[in-house]
Order: structure tokens, then sequence, then C-alpha cells
């Protein structure tokens, strides 16, 4: 499970990505392999991460070494080459993070 901002974003399964857009700033990302024994606590948990106006950011799930689930920033050129190998943008949930229209001054 993945949270941004402790709003759902998705569940991925198998070889599956998501994306989001997000106004700049600072955001809270949280994932979980398996949250329900937390009762979905996790999302209230996380890493600030700051999401600036000039670049893409691009995040991987990764295991961590005491088997839970983290994030690791990755290149463009990395996420890229990542995403030749999924095999799809997940579809079978509906993310609770709302759309946003940044304003640019």
């Amino acid at each position: 499970n993945v949270y941004i901002d402790e709003r759902y974003q998705a569940s991925l399964i198998g070889d599956a990505y998501t994306e989001h857009t997000l106004c700049p700033g600072e955001h809270r990302f949280a994932v979980a392999f398996e949250d329900v024994n937390n009762h979905y606590d996790t999302k209230q948990a996380g890493t600030a991460l700051l999401i600036t106006r000039d670049a893409v950011q691009y995040v991987r799930i990764v295991e961590g070494a005491g088997g839970e689930a983290e994030f690791a920033a990755v290149t463009a050129e990395q996420a890229d080459e990542s995403l030749k190998s999924l095999d799809y943008e997940q579809a079978h949930t509906i993310s609770r993070v709302p759309s946003v229209n940044c304003a640019v001054p």
C-alpha cells in the first residue's frame, strides 16, 4: 500500500507502478507491504519528501534490511529503464490523493 499525505494512493501488485502529480512543497510518503494488521496506521508514518517545481521526481519501493517496505529515490534514467520491465500502471484501485491544480506564481 502506498500513501501520500496520509491518503491512499495505490496497492501495487506484481510488476505495476503508480504515478501522481503533486504541487511543490513537502509531502509525506508512506508504504507498507501489509497494513491490515496495523489497522492502516502506516499512512500516518512515512518519509517527508520535498517536491520541487523544476523536475519530475521518481521513487522506487524496495525491501529494507528488516524486511519492511521503503522508498528509494531513483534518477529519471533508472525510472525509464525500470518502467520498461513493468507490466502496467495499477488501475485496480482508486487513489484517494486529491488531484490538484498548482498555481504558478
